[in-house]
């Protein structure tokens, strides 16, 4: 038999509050005191606010990757080069579905097509940026 069974004792509390305890309080009840804080200390430039890069400046991967605008033009590019690639490959079969039997010059029109819109596509953003 245990000696003092069933017996309790009181104990003290093995958590002490510590001395910001009395400063916690509400998540939100002084979020306007920080925004105050942080508006003084930039004011006085003891702290630099960081900016994301505007039009046209150059981005860090890490930048880049949180964008929507970089997440949408790579679906698009994605897409798009997707397409040509599928419709360039299956050329031949298509110009065979359609009852050619030399594929060869359906094959050079699309290639000289397409250098000839790519060639005018840079001239044309080219002009455009110089306006």
């Amino acid at each position: 038999m245990v000696p003092n069974e069933g017996k309790s004792t009181p104990t003290g509390s093995l958590l002490t509050p510590s001395s910001s305890a009395t400063n916690l309080g509400s998540f939100f009840e002084n979020e306007d005191a920080l925004d105050v804080d942080m508006l003084l200390a930039v004011g006085e430039g003891a702290v630099e606010k960081k900016r994301w890069p505007r039009g046209g400046e150059d981005f860090k991967i890490r930048e880049a990757l949180i964008r929507a605008n970089f997440w949408l033009l790579w679906v698009v590019n994605f897409l798009g080069v997707g397409a040509g690639v599928t419709v360039l490959n299956n050329l031949a079969q298509i110009g065979v579905a359609f009852g050619l039997e030399d594929t060869t010059i359906l094959l050079t029109l699309f290639s000289f097509c397409n250098f000839v819109g790519r060639h005018h596509f840079r001239t044309l953003c080219k002009v455009r940026s110089l306006s």
